[in-house]
């Protein structure tokens, strides 16, 4: 049988765990430790961790659940999350996500209020140019009224029509994610955000008081 405290293989006659001290629980039925917990399996989720920093936190939280794997489970969300901040220090945002800046007078139509940022998730950021590009555009509308029949372009020049992408409606004081690779040009070329970076952006879109356009630029 196994000792129910510790998980130490004991004798089937014997009194007290040899390895904590305890008495096993005699109506408990006979069991193997679970591999879960094993300390081949920790030093795995360890290693992984250190990797991939995400992965422990629902191994940790689910042991915080398992009165006798608590220990281990601090100790898997504690490194899970230090892990995630040095990340992060490594891959500050400041060099994955760009936030626009509005030209001054640079619009026609009816004045529309938004903000546009230019961003990626946090495993892009670990493992750049291993994972399939992730890059896109959140555009906030903040107005009180939705815009609908919404078209955004980047890249836009006089010789150069930039990449576009259509939506049908943003939402008041909503927001839409428009990934970067959905852009594409009018030879059908898409917006490859791993060798370029956009430089402008114009959002176009009808309102109720009538259609408008409006420009941004990085800051």
């Amino acid at each position: 049988m196994y000792c129910t405290y510790c998980g130490n293989q004991l004798d089937n006659n014997a009194v007290v765990c040899e390895k904590c001290a305890r008495a096993p629980d005699p109506l408990s039925a006979p069991r193997k430790p679970s591999k879960l917990w094993s300390g081949l399996a920790m030093a795995l989720l360890i290693l992984g961790i250190l990797f991939i920093p995400v992965i422990g936190l629902p191994f940790g939280f689910i042991g915080l659940f398992l009165r006798r794997k608590r220990k281990q489970a601090i100790v898997l969300i504690l490194l899970s999350v230090t892990m995630l901040m040095v990340w992060n220090g490594k891959y500050p945002n400041s060099d994955w996500s760009r936030r626009y800046q509005e030209f001054t007078g640079s619009w026609s139509g009816p004045e529309i209020y938004a903000e546009v940022i230019y961003e990626t998730n946090l495993l892009k950021k670990m493992y750049p140019g291993i994972l399939p590009s992730t890059m896109g555009f959140t555009i906030s509308n903040e107005n009180h009224f939705e815009w609908t029949d919404v078209e955004l372009t980047i890249n836009s020049t006089l010789l150069s029509g930039g990449y576009t992408y259509q939506c049908t409606q943003i939402k008041a004081n909503g927001a839409t994610w428009a990934p970067a690779h959905e852009f594409s040009n009018a030879e059908g070329y898409r917006f490859d955000s791993d060798s370029m970076k956009p430089n402008t952006l114009i959002i176009q879109c009808a309102t109720p008081n009538g259609r408008t356009s409006k420009k941004f630029e990085f800051q």
